[in-house]
């Protein structure tokens, strides 16, 4: 016979596995080469998510001066798995002047609809300079408003499907020195709730804004998503749960 006790701790067990963090990560292919829209993405849920399929695209990587081509060169630039932005985003020349990129990907998942809700955004990001190599710790760089602190870039990822606008995911990297080829990790949240609402489609459009003493490249190693399925997909599960016990009762 079971226990209004063991129902109920069956009941939460079931719904905090129900409600889960899920995680989509995007890996990048074939980025040793110079045409952003030719790099593919591979897109993974992690173990055990029943989500459908996402499929998904670059659609543009631009700055101010129109469309940004890929670094091919050394380390970064011949590695077919970093995605690298030929676009210094730190003061550079005369005047000193940084070019931000915004990077635009489609994501597609056919005719079944997504459900969760967006918890966060991971970036993994690598520093490299205009030859391709990546910067080591003898790189450093301050705030040019704030001389005495680390400089820094926000990261603004906005998120639509179609003409609806989903919510932004804002996070901020703080760069005292490079390190290499080891990734940077930036975690970027919601301003506001971001839900996929049912849609099979959205558009991710991923914006800099930098404030650094000296020049940089940046690049993508991956972007993961962390999800949250919506609370019905947990509710869902609590009258079966409540069946199966009652039968197993009866059974006793």
């Amino acid at each position: 016979m079971f226990s209004p006790r063991y129902f109920l701790a069956c009941t939460l067990l079931a719904t905090t596995a129900a409600s889960a963090d899920i995680t989509l990560t995007t890996t990048f292919g074939n980025a040793a080469q110079t045409a952003p829209t030719a790099v593919t993405l591979t897109n993974t849920w992690s173990e055990g998510a029943n989500l459908p399929e996402i499929t998904g695209s670059i659609t543009a990587l631009t700055n101010s001066n129109g469309n940004v081509n890929l670094q091919t060169s050394k380390d970064a630039g011949t590695d077919a798995s970093v995605l690298t932005p030929n676009s210094n985003v730190g003061p550079t020349g005369t005047p000193p002047t940084a070019y931000p990129w915004t990077l635009t990907m489609a994501y597609s998942s056919g005719s079944a609809a997504i459900e969760p809700e967006i918890a966060s955004i991971t970036l993994s990001v690598v520093l490299f300079n205009s030859s391709g190599a990546y910067q080591t710790e003898s790189a450093t760089w301050t705030d040019p408003n704030n001389p005495g602190n680390p400089g820094y870039i926000d990261f603004s990822a906005n998120l639509t499907s179609g003409d609806i606008t989903l919510g932004t995911c804002t996070g901020r990297l703080i760069m005292e020195h490079g390190q290499g080829k080891v990734p940077f990790s930036v975690t970027l949240t919601p301003t506001s709730p971001v839900s996929l609402d049912d849609k099979t489609d959205f558009t991710v459009s991923l914006e800099l804004t930098p404030a650094l003493s000296a020049g940089t490249f940046v690049g993508l190693n991956s972007i993961s998503y962390t999800l949250v399925p919506e609370p019905t997909t947990a509710l869902l599960t609590l009258p079966a749960l409540g069946a199966l016990l009652l039968r197993r009762r009866r059974r006793a």
